[in-house]
């Protein structure tokens, strides 16, 4: 059986400094089917030349370069042009583990879930990461039943969406 595509988003505006590590860590991920979509959000940096550059050498990465509207414009558009069965978002300043996509995926299908979130780690400027990659600790699972998902999203209680 043949996995669904994945769309992951990326709203793009001003991090040139941390664009690369961001998409190698999406080239990267283990799940076999995903679309990538960068949104270069009138960038004054040199973002849309990296976007362009990877795209180039990426076959299921799209860029859409568009004036700058702001974050939540960045992500909506970016929906509009995925074509994904489910969608993901990353900030341009974050990156993730490489089996990332894989285990959200795997806890979407084994609990029939609308929604799933994996944990953030912070990672500052300076702050040594073992080996060049994150620490991977066991995934502790939480179910929640919708009620009570849109709650602590709504409230910021446990769920973050967005940072």
């Amino acid at each position: 059986m043949d996995k669904p595509l994945i769309s992951v988003i990326v709203p793009i505006y001003n991090v040139e400094k941390y664009l690369r590590r961001c998409i190698d860590s999406l080239v990267g991920q283990t799940y076999p089917n995903l679309e990538i979509v960068l949104v270069n959000d009138g960038s004054p940096d040199n973002c849309g030349e990296i976007c362009d550059k990877y795209a180039q050498k990426n076959k299921n990465i799209k860029v859409l370069h568009q004036k700058n509207q702001g974050v939540s414009a960045a992500r909506n558009n970016g929906v509009k042009i995925s074509q994904g069965e489910y969608i993901s978002f990353v900030d341009p300043d974050d990156f993730i583990p490489i089996n990332s996509i894989s285990r959200l995926y795997e806890a979407l299908e084994k609990y029939h879930a609308p929604l799933v979130a994996g944990k953030r780690l912070e990672i500052y400027e300076g702050q040594e990461i073992h080996n060049g990659k994150l620490c991977e600790k066991e995934l502790k699972t939480i179910c929640y039943d919708t009620e009570e998902a849109l709650r602590k999203v709504c409230y910021g209680t446990g769920i973050s969406v967005v940072s």
